[in-house]
């Protein structure tokens, strides 16, 4: 909730303006100084005011909390309950373009015989027999190993060790030493194993979508499930989630290439002021923006978006300097 403090000027704004809330006054820039925004009292948030000056046509990128993704608008994804649970959810992409949530490190173990070693400081070794099983396995990467403990079908390694592992090193192209991930309980038992599906042992990149961030389901599914949420695991094509309300057991969607959105931290509230014509991208929505006066701090335009904001990229469209002021709060 924004509130202004009393102002002696009236101004003439030109306003663009997205969800606003309920309580707020407009009037806030001192006519006798260029673009001299007054201080507000946003309460709830952190708020600062940033000012930018843009060349003429110039097109500069405020910020971008966003996760990038490869999803677009053949990406299908499906939405289903966990089995064992009440409230675990799991988005997989089905078809179309893939989302490349992580990089995919592609493993081909099926048919191969791998021994897995406990060592006596809580990691293991796990050890293939095929020269180049994990020859684009990198140190710092994650192994997901599926089982009954984490919603899948019974794979071919025991139940103690499915779940996520963390490389911690690597030797050659067969060896690699794993942990659990940072607060996770250790659970192992050694074992020799012929993996009997490629599936039954996953590696990827820990770059791109993590554990914790969150993410905006914005379009293609039933209105229940539009909601935002935050990521409790996550490889190259399947993130998992828990739903506070009750969620349908399955569904099929395509949201397109912005209706899923991952991000770590994003902006709650937005302004954009400008004495010139402005574009203003905000989440890949375009809005244009024109004073009532050009290069009249009087008569400036004004943009506006309360609610979730990952990105901001303002475009000048004039051929003169444009003075803009970003007022953003988190």
């Amino acid at each position: 909730m924004i509130v202004d403090r009393e102002l002696p000027f009236n101004t003439n704004l030109r306003v663009v303006s997205e969800s606003i809330v309920s309580l707020h006054v407009l009037q806030g820039y001192d006519s006798r100084s260029p673009l001299n925004y007054r201080q507000q009292v946003i309460v709830g948030l952190k708020a600062g005011v940033e000012p930018v000056t843009l060349a003429a046509r110039e097109s500069r990128t405020i910020f971008s909390t966003s996760r990038s993704i490869s999803a677009d608008g053949t990406t299908v994804w499906t939405l289903a309950l966990l089995s064992g649970s009440r409230s675990r959810y799991r988005f997989t992409h089905s078809s179309g373009t893939a989302p490349v949530l992580r990089t995919n490190r592609s493993l081909t173990p099926s048919g191969h015989e791998l021994q897995v070693a406990v060592n006596s400081n809580g990691t293991v070794t796990i050890t293939s027999n095929t020269s180049g099983e994990f020859t684009a396995v990198q140190v710092g990467d994650e192994l997901f190993v599926p089982g009954i403990s984490t919603g899948d079908a019974a794979g071919s390694f025991d139940e103690l060790n499915t779940g996520v592992w963390v490389v911690l090193s690597k030797t050659g192209s067969t060896v690699l030493q794993l942990s659990r991930p940072s607060g996770a309980t250790f659970e192992a038992v050694a074992e020799t194993v012929t993996v009997s599906s490629n599936t039954h042992l996953l590696a990827y990149s820990a770059a791109g979508v993590r554990v914790g961030d969150k993410v905006k389901v914005s379009a293609g599914f039933a209105t229940s499930v539009l909601q935002t949420y935050v990521v409790e695991l996550v490889t190259p094509s399947w993130f998992e989630v828990v739903a506070t309300g009750v969620l349908p057991v399955s569904a099929t969607a395509t949201p397109g290439a912005s209706g899923i959105l991952f991000y770590p931290y994003a902006r709650r509230l937005v302004s954009v002021v400008s004495d010139q014509a402005v574009r203003v991208t905000a989440n890949g929505a375009t809005t244009d923006v024109e004073p009532f006066a050009a290069g009249d701090p009087a008569g400036v335009g004004m943009w506006r978006l309360d609610g979730t904001v990952t990105s901001l990229t303002v475009e000048n469209l004039t051929d003169s300097p444009a003075d803009v002021k970003i007022i953003s709060g988190e």
